[in-house]
């Protein structure tokens, strides 16, 4: 036989016939070529033995189940397909075999997978297919394409189409003609026509369907009104076009909801019987036709809500609900990273120090509490069927157990009271002596009370109709910071006491070392003022240690005079110590001038003073805070200002006026006159 006959002579060839003269046995390599190795199915192939070495016989697998022992077969490939043809040959010393790859392609395409286009509310699918063989270069003007069909009724409908870009897959978005649900699978049949050059050839059907899955909008807007036995809340439509209905699912633990809805409607409202003591929870959810449910409204109950600002630092608080969740931890879970301390006469409940001693929220108790930053907090409960309150004779920390503002002299109009305070605040109630800087005890708060004797008050169940108001707390315009505490110490100034002084004199209450901790304005013919306690959880001092002597001193802001104030007490009281919860009672005032300037820690000057309306600071480098208060101490001006600088007061009246300048370290009283 010719190895060479009709291929021309190789290396291959020419190593060979050099093993066919060798005498000895010699290992076989198996070695053969392929007519062509990419064609269209049916693809017919040509495979010829190149094999040498002591060759016996030789075994072909062509990689569709079929086999031959010829030496050049003919084969068929009657599918689509990546096929692995092998040449196994054998000889007398070992047997070698050698691989090639046939790639046959099909004359129409293929599609490989039909899946739902995510993300969207449906009626889109993706059309994966593989691309004819036909489509082997991109033509100049484009003149080969594929066209996607979808059968309708029966009757094959072109829904999309695109060029023929001898890409290996191509994916193809197309219209489905209905949506898969729970209820109806929502099949729509495919197929793809390659329009080449060569020909037209259509893929075998294949089928497919598109979700929508997108759910609707929360449902928004919830608002509700209880009535006996009786909840209805509503909220708004849904904005879904799409929208199938709502569902209702109520609970009796708060933020946990069973997996099965209440209620179902497509009304926007819903009335519920609830029974009378029992917490109930609702949310709302909107559901589409698909069956894609919205994330859940807000949550409603049929617990009332009290909602109450924690200042910064101390307060008084108090509730007139009663908690659904008493529990002091879970009560004050959402406010747990600022508060510091919560205490009441009998525990506290000191998060950084792991002390709880409290462990339930006592409604007929007041408490106080201590927040390290402003924190908005509610409080969700039952009203209460008895807003009754009974004082033991002695101090008590109450709570106010209404909703409206109740008028402090008519609460206690009939009991043997002493005084009311705020904790934490400037105001008063102190009857003996004329004193009602408090006005009226507000929902949420909870005071300092001293009772003569034991008594009940009963707290208003509707808005008050006297129009009792508070006293404003006092506006800081003199030199001296005030750090309001818990404990305090009320002292009275009885009208002969008070006869020295003029309206809007300002009453500061100092420790023997020149700290500020009480500060009231003159506003009637009586005076009381507030002394507040060194806060012990504080690093630096900010008010009284037991014990300390009351020192006085009176601003007065019309003429920017300040003086000692020399005073004697009524011994029947505290003569003048502090104590937490302490009372005195000053009979007379002696007034010593003493000069504004000793405040001063720089000299000012202030230019042109009288002026007509623009003046100039100086004596102070930097940025500061400029406050401007009138001669009734009304706050005209608050702003940052770089020193030296100008200040215009040409916009306001003629008349007296005061400058605090500060920086966060010390401050500065001023006095100018625009005329």
């Amino acid at each position: 036989m010719d190895w060479s006959e009709g291929y021309g002579t190789s290396t291959k060839t020419l190593v060979k016939e050099n093993y066919i003269h060798a005498i000895a046995p010699q290992e076989v390599v198996a070695l053969f070529e392929v007519s062509g190795n990419n064609g269209a199915a049916p693809y017919t192939v040509a495979f010829f033995d190149q094999s040498f070495g002591s060759v016996d016989s030789l075994l072909w697998n062509f990689g569709d189940g079929a086999a031959s022992t010829l030496a050049n077969p003919m084969h068929t490939f009657e599918l689509p397909g990546e096929y692995v043809v092998s040449l196994t040959a054998f000889g007398p010393l070992n047997e070698d075999t050698s691989t090639a790859t046939i790639l046959v392609e099909a004359k129409a395409p293929v599609i490989t997978q039909i899946v739902d286009r995510p993300n969207d509310q449906g009626g889109y699918v993706y059309v994966h297919f593989k691309k004819s063989f036909y489509d082997q270069t991109a033509p100049a003007r484009g003149t080969e394409s594929y066209t996607i069909q979808r059968q309708d009724e029966g009757v094959w409908v072109t829904v999309q189409s695109s060029g023929a870009l001898n890409e290996p897959a191509y994916v193809v978005e197309a219209a489905t003609l209905q949506d898969s649900t729970a209820n109806l699978p929502g099949i729509s049949t495919f197929r793809v026509i390659a329009n080449m050059n060569e020909g037209t050839w259509i893929s075998e059907p294949a089928q497919g369907y598109s979700v929508d899955n997108i759910a609707p909008q929360a449902p928004e807007g919830m608002d509700y009104l209880l009535a006996e036995n009786q909840i209805e809340f509503w909220w708004n439509p849904s904005p879904a076009n799409d929208f199938h209905y709502f569902a209702i699912y109520r609970s009796q633990e708060s933020g946990t909801f069973p997996p099965q809805p209440y209620a179902t409607l497509t009304a926007t409202a819903f009335s519920d019987a609830i029974a009378p003591d029992e917490a109930y929870f609702y949310i709302v959810t909107a559901f589409d036709y698909a069956g894609n449910e919205s994330l859940p409204s807000e949550e409603i109950s049929n617990l009332d809500r009290m909602d109450l600002l924690l200042p910064e630092g101390w307060s008084g608080v108090s509730a007139y609900l009663q908690p659904y969740d008493a529990n002091i931890e879970n009560l004050f879970a959402p406010v747990a990273g600022g508060l510091v301390i919560l205490s009441n006469e009998s525990g506290m409940y000191w998060p950084g120090q792991n002390v709880n001693t409290l462990i339930n929220w006592q409604t007929d108790q007041g408490y106080q509490i201590k927040m390290a930053q402003q924190s908005d907090f509610t409080i969700r409960g039952f009203g209460l069927s008895d807003r009754t309150l009974t004082l033991d004779a002695g101090w008590t920390l109450m709570p106010v157990l209404s909703e409206f503002n109740a008028d402090v002299a008519e609460l206690f109009a009939t009991t043997s009271l002493e005084i009311v305070k705020e904790v934490a605040g400037y105001r008063l109630y102190w009857p003996q002596y004329g004193i009602n800087t408090l006005g009226y005890l507000t929902p949420g708060k909870a005071y300092q009370t001293r009772m003569n004797s034991p008594a009940s008050i009963v707290f208003p169940e509707e808005q008050m109709k006297n129009g009792a108001v508070n006293q404003p707390e006092p506006a800081n315009i003199v030199p001296w910071k005030i750090m309001p505490t818990a404990a305090s110490h009320a002292i009275a100034f009885e009208a002969v006491a008070c006869s020295n002084f003029q309206p809007s004199d300002m009453i500061g209450v100092f420790t023997p070392d020149g700290l500020c901790a009480g500060l009231q304005q003159v506003s009637s013919s009586t005076l009381g003022v507030v002394a507040f306690a060194n806060d012990n959880l504080t690093a630096g001092k900010d008010g009284f240690d037991q014990g300390e002597p009351l020192v006085f001193r009176l601003f007065r802001p019309e003429t920017g005079e300040l003086f000692d104030l020399e005073v004697t007490y009524d011994a029947k009281f505290n003569t003048g110590q502090f104590a937490t919860d302490g009372m005195s009672v000053v009979k007379t005032v002696k007034l010593s001038a003493t000069k504004i300037g000793s405040q001063h820690q720089a000299a000012i000057s202030i230019f042109p003073n009288p002026t007509k309306g623009s003046f100039t600071i100086s004596g102070l480098t930097g940025t500061f805070n400029l406050q401007v208060f009138n001669a009734t101490v009304l706050k005209i001006k608050d702003t940052a200002i770089e020193l030296p600088g100008q200040v215009d007061l040409s916009g306001y009246a003629n008349g007296i006026y005061f400058l605090r300048i500060a920086n966060g370290e010390r401050s500065w009283l001023e006095r100018v006159v625009k005329e």
